[in-house]
């Protein structure tokens, strides 16, 4: 390597393995691909229905397919077309709809954990770790370095749930679920995650 390049002095390190040119390869074609870039003006058509009753009113956003045209004149055309139909009224032609599901967070990981911290509280992964060490070894959190995601399938998770029902936030909740039926459901997995081990009141920390 020293022979192919002759400015390196004895002495000089070079780095190299097979993971770093693939990587440096990366580097160099998206720092290319961003100097050779020309921006170019493009125009686009927002539309909403908003429908006033009741006390309140109610705002659609319509998507438009074609997204975006390069062509000034074209979408000026199409928007006077919009502007100029009578009364103001527009005819639904197809209407699609489908089921989505809102799930539940998964338990935290160690690098969640210290993303959530610093989405939330603007806290460094460093000191967000620092922090659930501190309240592990208090005997308040499980251990905090873990990817996984799940519960042990034989853990008495109910255990750990009936210490949080003192909370002022959160403790009906955790009443709910343990009481409740078909409320609580026992996840699975093999190793735990990052979890509350017992109540703690959060003005003390």
């Amino acid at each position: 390597m020293k022979n192919a390049i002759h400015y390196l002095k004895d002495g000089d390190i070079i780095s190299y393995g097979g993971c770093q040119f693939p990587t440096l390869g990366f580097v160099v074609d998206r720092y290319k691909r961003t100097k050779r870039f020309i921006s170019e003006d493009f125009w686009h058509i927002d539309i909403s229905i908003k429908k006033i009753g009741g006390g309140h009113s109610k705002k659609t956003d319509l998507v438009w397919e074609k997204g975006r045209l390069f062509d000034k004149f074209a979408v000026i055309c199409l928007y006077q077309n919009c502007i100029n139909k009578d009364n103001d009224r527009a005819r639904v032609q197809s209407l699609q709809t489908k089921p989505t599901s809102n799930w539940a967070p998964l338990p935290l990981t160690t690098v969640e954990l210290q993303k959530d911290c610093s989405r939330f509280f603007r806290i460094s992964a460093k000191d967000a770790l620092d922090a659930a060490e501190k309240l592990y070894q208090g005997g308040f959190v499980s251990y905090p370095r873990t990817e996984t995601d799940s519960f042990p399938a034989a853990m008495d998770l109910k255990e750990f749930i009936q210490k949080q029902t003192p909370s002022a936030a959160w403790g009906q909740y955790a009443n709910d679920l343990i009481n409740v039926p078909g409320k609580f459901r026992q996840p699975r997995g093999d190793f735990l995650p990052v979890v509350r081990m017992m109540q703690l009141d959060l003005k003390l920390l």
